[in-house]
Formats: C-alpha cells, sequence, structure tokens
C-alpha cells in the first residue's frame, strides 16, 4: 500500500508541475500578445481536460500487484 501511495503522489506532483509551467506559458504568451485571450482559454481547457482523461486510466494493470517490500511481506 505504500508502495501504491508513493507512486500516486509522483503522479500528482508530475501533473502539478506541468499545469503550473504550462499556464505560466500561456499567461507570458498572453501578455506578450503572442496569444489571443480565446487561444489562450482554448489551449488551457484543453490541457485540464487532457490531464483529468489521463488520470482516470487504472493506475494498476488488471491482474498486475505492485512488488510487496520484505518488510511489509513478513509484518503479514
Amino acid at each position: 500500500m505504500r508502495e501504491l501511495s508513493a507512486r500516486l503522489m509522483d503522479r500528482i506532483h508530475r501533473d502539478y508541475r506541468f499545469i503550473v509551467i504550462y499556464n505560466s506559458l500561456l499567461i507570458a504568451g498572453g501578455v506578450a500578445g503572442i496569444l489571443s485571450l480565446t487561444a489562450s482559454a482554448y489551449l488551457h481547457n484543453i490541457a485540464t481536460v487532457s490531464i483529468a482523461v489521463a488520470n482516470t486510466r487504472p493506475y494498476l494493470r488488471q491482474g498486475r500487484r505492485l512488488p510487496q517490500r520484505a518488510e511489509a511481506a513478513a509484518q503479514a
């Protein structure tokens, strides 16, 4: 269970970093006049939906289990 928690937290941190960087680039593009307000909003929404859809897939494949650590197996 600890391994699964660690992997999920890694996924959350990775997605958060992507969102912050991507949205910062969109803001910079809007301030610089490279992107229109509509284009920036459209790209932001596409990224948000894409990340949400990507995170709805099962984390573990059917029939596969996470490797158990020796100490977790010894306690069971």
